[in-house]
């Protein structure tokens, strides 16, 4: 785990820009993360206009979230200069390169009714071992015919990443990043991406919640991050918000 002191700092003195940080709605109407509970529909719209109130103006969801994409319709309609993320429904690796093309563009399709747009401002792969080139060719089509403005992939690896930037050029990559993961950090898959004009999209800044949950009130199979978390309290403060501030501001010292 890094030097907290100065991500702290940085984040105490407002270095974060609210238009950098997307709201994620995985948990919105489902159970998901270290805390499985889920929003009822009109907390969800509560949790959503509280997100707006507080400068916020982007949002990640997907067909995989729940009823997600339709709670982020609803507010679309009464706010329509949202940016969405959303991605693919999960597809099998063994269907055939023609059977995921039709299926993403499906996919594309049925999120751009649940959304109410007539074009998606991102559109990601949510299955990257998948990737192949009929979904590739599936994703250059959304976005030359104007369905989607960006196409990319949400990846978990470096090996997705080698496999996939190996065949194509994604505009967007979404993968995983924060103080307790910085695998693709320390390989140099970020910095590729850079040079190669990736736009990259950080996910689990708070590793699902885990990285703002009491040490006391963890799960017994996250028994080994006791000292770990023990330590970013000593660093940051013990408070939830202490926590936070740590694990943003670590994310914008590294200016991606």
């Amino acid at each position: 785990m890094p030097d907290l002191a100065m991500p702290v700092r940085q984040a105490s003195q407002g270095g974060q820009s609210l238009d950098r940080l997307v709201f994620g709605t995985a948990q919105l109407t489902q159970p998901y993360g270290v805390r499985a509970d889920a929003s009822h529909r009109d907390d969800a719209q509560a949790l959503l206009e509280a997100a707006l109130a507080c400068g916020l103006g982007m949002f990640d969801t997907a067909p995989g979230y729940g009823t997600a994409e339709r709670a982020l319709g609803a507010l679309l309609r009464r706010h329509p200069n949202l940016e969405v993320i959303t991605k693919s429904a999960h597809l099998p690796t063994d269907r055939s390169p023609a059977l995921k093309h039709a299926e993403i563009e499906r996919s594309a399709e049925r999120s751009l009714q649940a959304l109410g747009l007539s074009r998606l401002p991102v559109f990601l792969l949510h299955s990257p071992e998948a990737f192949d080139a009929g979904v590739a060719a599936a994703l250059d089509r959304l976005r030359a015919d104007g369905r989607a403005a960006r196409v990319g992939v949400s990846v978990y690896t470096a090996e997705d990443i080698e496999r996939i930037c190996a065949a194509w050029q994604p505009d967007v990559i979404q993968l995983p990043l924060n103080l307790f993961d910085q695998r693709l950090l320390h390989s140099g898959h970020i910095a590729r991406l850079r040079r190669m004009g990736c736009e990259i999209h950080v996910r689990s800044a708070f590793l699902q919640g885990v990285l703002l949950a009491p040490v006391d009130a963890l799960p017994p199979w996250l028994a080994g991050m006791h000292d770990n978390l023990a330590r970013l309290d000593r660093e940051a403060g013990p408070r939830s918000a202490d926590r936070a501030a740590a694990c943003l501001g670590f994310l914008a010292s590294l200016d991606i």
